[in-house]
């Protein structure tokens, strides 16, 4: 627990950092919507998570998920493509159900909510992880980049590789 990072995601949520409330929002939109009866509706509560956590005023959300979200989470390039694809894929199941495109298989969304739901984890214990580095939102798009342009400042990961692949086991991309 400790060693993952939990102790200090607690701390750091309960702090008055304007990335902390990114992280509490986060953290309850995850509690709504592994609470949800509705795979359909958790799938939309999860992406919101997600937006919690790394989308930024009024930005494109698709592409900011699917790029933070690859940098934040690996430094392998591909790993990062397939984390990307991943990301957009679960993004747009979420569409699909929110603009009523038609929902695919209870299962399939159930394996996307999964996979959704390890990568908010993820991300609140590697964003954590960069504290007292990063204090804003701001931050995480700065990191974001900078790997994008070809500088990788070091992000510390303080989870198991196993973990990231676990996650994505769960989505057929």
């Amino acid at each position: 627990y400790k060693r993952v990072g939990f102790g200090a995601v607690y701390d750091f949520a309960t702090s008055n950092v304007e990335l902390a409330s990114r992280i509490r929002a986060a953290l309850g939109w995850l509690i709504e919507s592994r609470t949800d009866a509705s795979p359909d509706s958790a799938l939309v509560k999860t992406s919101t998570a997600l937006e919690s956590l790394l989308v930024i005023g009024r930005e494109p959300p698709t592409r900011a998920l699917a790029e933070r979200a690859a940098f934040l989470l690996t430094d392998d390039p591909e790993k990062r493509q397939h984390v990307s694809k991943a990301v957009r894929h679960f993004y747009e199941i979420r569409g699909n159900i929110v603009h009523g495109k038609g929902t695919p298989s209870t299962p399939s969304v159930e394996a996307a909510l999964d996979f959704g739901d390890r990568t908010v984890v993820l991300l609140c214990l590697v964003i954590t992880a960069q504290v007292p580095a990063w204090k804003t939102a701001t931050d995480v798009q700065g990191f974001a980049d900078c790997v994008r342009w070809g500088y990788a400042p070091p992000c510390k990961r303080p989870w198991s590789t196993r973990q990231l692949h676990n996650a994505l086991a769960r989505i057929t991309v």
